[in-house]
């Protein structure tokens, strides 16, 4: 879930890079309160989530699509994997033990079936 403080016209989600005064912050989480960032010298810090605005001096300067989705296993509903669905930095990945051990090509990206129902929209079988 992406949160939304009635203020804001943009979402707030990790993967966003803001600045103000000068300092850029990278997000790296978020909750219905805070967003979580992280500092260019890899300084952690929370911000209230009605404070990133505008108004504050907080500005987007660079937005990305890619964020991590759940996915709830087929076979135990408690186990939930965490899919990063990619940016320019860091390819897709899954958490499942077939993404991590499953023999790849060289040059060919590998797609578990938890990255083709997030990335590609195909049901899982």
């Amino acid at each position: 879930m992406v949160p939304i403080y009635p203020t804001h016209k943009i979402p707030i989600h990790p993967g966003q890079r803001w600045e103000k005064d000068e300092r850029q912050l990278n997000v790296y989480d978020t909750d219905e309160r805070y967003v979580y960032c992280r500092t260019q010298v890899g300084r952690h810090t929370r911000i209230m989530l009605r404070r990133m605005n505008a108004s504050n001096g907080y500005h987007l300067i660079k937005d990305t699509p890619s964020y991590y989705v759940d996915v709830p296993s087929e076979e135990d509903p408690r186990n939930v994997y965490h899919i990063w669905t990619g940016d320019e930095f860091s390819p897709a990945h899954c958490n499942c033990e077939d993404f991590r051990w499953a023999t790849r090509e060289p040059g060919k990206a590998y797609y578990c079936k938890h990255l083709k129902l997030v990335l590609f929209k195909k049901g899982m079988s």
